[in-house]
């Protein structure tokens, strides 16, 4: 093969493998607050919150974590920031590797997850990924007007 034939398909590859990426990663930070949920993901059980976390007056954020990933740790600062700046909103971490269990009934497939609870504990968005703060500030905001 010629050398220029080699170099051309070596950079297709690259440029293919750059655009997935590309697209994986947007599609990554979703919310998944539009519509009706499905019912068996509509309520959310309170008892994956520690014994000393009660639910917020007006939401939770609750963070599924993993222990090996920057993400998490960053997004756990954001959130408690967020919820310790916004009244009645409260913060719970559940850790993946100490609630394996939890993994298949909530969907969590990329860490971080975060879960959005109304002041009832129903489930009223979903980010997986880590989200912008914008984004979870902006759906608080949407709840406390619901």
């Amino acid at each position: 093969m010629d050398g220029s034939v080699v170099l051309l398909v070596i950079m297709a590859l690259v440029l293919i493998v750059a655009v997935v990426g590309w697209l994986a990663r947007r599609g990554v930070s979703r919310f998944d607050g539009e519509g009706e949920p499905e019912p068996e993901q509509s309520e959310l059980d309170l008892e994956l919150l520690p014994e000393d976390i009660l639910p917020g007056r007006r939401a939770t954020i609750v963070l599924f974590t993993a222990p090996d990933s920057p993400e998490c740790a960053l997004t756990r600062w954001m959130l408690q920031d967020v919820a310790a700046t916004s009244a009645g909103v409260v913060f719970a971490e559940v850790d993946t590797s100490i609630r394996p269990e939890l993994v298949l009934p909530y969907d969590i497939v990329v860490t971080p997850t975060v879960l959005l609870l109304d002041a009832g504990g129903n489930r009223a968005g979903r980010f997986d990924g880590a989200p912008l703060r914008e984004s979870v500030e902006a759906q608080l905001i949407e709840l406390s007007v619901r």
